[in-house]
């Protein structure tokens, strides 16, 4: 009899699961699992001479939230004109297939989306290889140059006036666009 009521009581919690799953549209942001080799690759990618800004956030950080807004539109204005931008959540993996891509779909996100799979001290190590001044606060943002060079690091809610002046710098001056 316990293991009839135990079958019931997954069966019931699985059908539950899958009733509350989310459904994303075919043209969401899906969210690529990185290990920390992979993360100095992206940051190298600027050395295809495209500049690179990543920014590191969470879901679960209320500064990462506050700038978000500003980092989606930045990256509607700068796309195009040769900026690759990526962000890297720092969340928990549990969290990758729910609260991950209905945070990106609220704000309606299209930069490509990593979630760095280590534990908080080597996620830490492995930043520190790009950003040797980093302190371990979030979010952080990281400009790289056409040629891979750290060129702007800001930890916490970035200034978007001074983030764009930071990328009009590292871009072909007959891109720029000034808002």
């Amino acid at each position: 009899m316990k293991k009839l009521l135990f079958t019931i009581f997954i069966f019931t919690i699985c059908a539950v699961s899958v009733s509350a799953q989310v459904y994303l549209s075919p043209d969401a942001v899906k969210t690529t699992v990185i290990d920390g080799e992979q993360l100095k690759m992206l940051a190298k990618s600027a050395e295809n001479e495209q500049p690179v800004l990543i920014n590191f956030w969470a879901t679960w950080c209320g500064p990462c939230r506050v700038e978000f807004p500003d980092l989606v539109e930045i990256d509607q204005d700068y796309r195009e004109k040769g900026l690759n931008f990526v962000i890297v959540s720092i969340d928990d993996f549990g969290i990758i297939d729910t609260r991950i891509p209905e945070f990106l779909a609220q704000y309606e996100a299209k930069m490509p989306s990593y979630l760095i799979d280590l534990d908080s001290a080597e996620t830490i190590k492995a930043i520190r290889r790009i950003a040797p001044r980093f302190s371990g606060t979030y979010p952080l943002t990281l400009l790289f140059n056409a040629k891979g060079k750290l060129v702007y690091q800001k930890t916490g809610v970035v200034d978007p006036k001074i983030l764009r002046a930071q990328i009009d710098k590292v871009l072909p001056k007959c891109q720029v666009r000034q808002k």
